[in-house]
């Protein structure tokens, strides 16, 4: 089956990169999440979860109080 590459990734406002998962799925439907352990030393504020493959790029704010 064919696989393709999935990159999630936690970037602050200044775009920099706090978490990053890489890793190679086959076609269908995947969960990914960020944990606790992946935000719980990030300062408050606002952050944006970015999900490139390769047919594109979705992101999402979110926002840590």
């Amino acid at each position: 089956p064919n696989r393709e590459e999935v990159q999630l990734e936690l970037q602050d406002a200044l775009g920099k990169t706090h978490y990053r998962h890489t890793g190679a799925y086959s076609a269908g439907q995947h969960k990914l999440s960020l944990s606790p352990d992946h935000t719980i030393n990030l300062p408050a504020g606002v952050y944006v979860v970015k999900l490139t493959v390769d047919s594109g790029v979705w992101t999402q704010k979110l926002v840590k109080g």
